[in-house]
């Protein structure tokens, strides 16, 4: 018989490619855009206000380094904002009508008030200053009323205890920020518009600290009647020291500009009291924000990791320095002036070691070596 042939074998197909979306690596950066806290713009207000008090008390060096630097910042978070609000728009919205999460939100009217302060004080700038001033309204009036009116309709909503932080006070913080760019923009302006733009200033300021006596009331109601872990105690509650710091700034613009509106001349008793009242009151929540944290980190060891709400923790630093230093110098407290370069140093030493971390975290996150939290 012949031999046969060889044996010719055939190659088994290959393994069709499997594309399920299981089976796809999503890009290292999807992750940490999809879980990026709304609060974020609390980087800008910090490194704003820290800037501003810096410029107050004759560091003008540092204070334009660092507002270059956050005119960089507010640009590259308003980029990263919009990407995750194109690529993940329902997680986007869906944060802004979360109880716990929503009102981080307000961190964008506030970061946007104070930058347009840095223009206007820092580069004499009123154009720029007032086209962020509009920007400020416009994501007030849409934030604003879009978050509240969610809250109020929502079926289904969190125990006051899951919901309710300081974070939102930064409802009150948004609404002082566009009190006090509204009264510098005033102070540095002429004729019309100088009577409006106090007007405007002197209804913020009111308004804000309506809406601190509403929220102070339910989270103090909060602190008192309900179990306190310390993973409930998150950086944010300095802005129960924060939004009262920003009041007082305020309102002590509002007494500089008097002479130029007849009506705030009138007020000016009001003005003042509320004034004191407001620092009065921040200055009150210091020690107890200091003994929490003593609580938190020495006697229940909770761990320090970068979290990006401790820039709502550095921001009232940096504003009480500002607010003390402008209420002397409206109302004479010359016996104070040893406060603001206190809580200035302590600003800039908070602010350092938080960006710091800040960096490395992101520079982990590049690296694949670290998720983000």
């Amino acid at each position: 018989m012949p031999a046969s042939e060889p044996d010719r074998r055939v190659p088994a197909p290959a393994a069709p490619l499997d594309l399920s979306p299981a089976a796809v690596v999503p890009p290292w950066w999807q992750a940490p855009l999809r879980e990026l806290s709304p609060a974020y713009f609390g980087l800008v207000m910090a490194t704003g206000i820290v800037s501003l008090a810096s410029d107050m008390m004759e560091h003008p060096l540092l204070a334009r380094v660092l507002f270059a630097l956050n005119a960089a910042q507010y640009f590259v978070l308003w980029l990263v904002y919009l990407l995750r609000a194109v690529r993940f728009p329902r997680r986007f919205f869906g944060d802004m009508i979360d109880h716990a999460r929503g009102p981080g939100y307000f961190t964008l009217v506030a970061a946007t008030g104070i930058l347009a302060g840095q223009f206007i004080l820092l580069r004499g700038d009123l154009t720029v200053g007032f086209a962020l001033w509009v920007l400020a309204v416009v994501l007030w009036v849409g934030l604003t009323y879009t978050i509240f009116t969610a809250f109020t309709v929502k079926k289904e909503k969190p125990p006051l205890d899951r919901s309710i932080s300081g974070a939102w006070l930064l409802a009150v913080v948004a609404t002082q920020a566009l009190a006090v760019s509204s009264a510098l923009l005033a102070a540095h302006s002429g004729q019309p518009y100088r009577l409006e733009l106090n007007l405007v200033a002197l209804s913020m300021w009111l308004w804000g600290g309506m809406l601190y006596i509403w929220m102070m009331s339910l989270i103090f109601y909060r602190y008192s009647f309900f179990p306190f872990s310390p993973d409930d105690l998150s950086p944010p509650y300095w802005i129960n020291m924060g939004a009262m710091a920003i009041s007082t700034l305020a309102g002590s613009l509002l007494i500089l500009n008097a002479p130029q509106a007849p009506y705030l001349v009138s007020l000016l008793p009001f003005l003042k009291g509320f004034t004191v009242f407001y620092w009065a009151t921040g200055t009150w929540w210091i020690p107890m924000l200091l003994l929490l944290g003593v609580w938190r980190y020495g006697f229940q060891r909770f761990p320090f990791r970068y979290d990006p709400l401790y820039w709502g923790a550095i921001f009232p630093l940096g504003m009480y320095a500002a607010c003390t230093w402008q209420m002397n110098h409206a109302m004479g407290f010359d016996f104070l002036d040893f406060l603001p370069p206190v809580f200035l140093y302590a600003a800039w030493l908070g602010w350092l070691l938080t960006f710091t971390a800040m960096v490395r975290r992101l520079w982990r996150l590049v690296r694949g070596r670290a998720a983000f939290a």
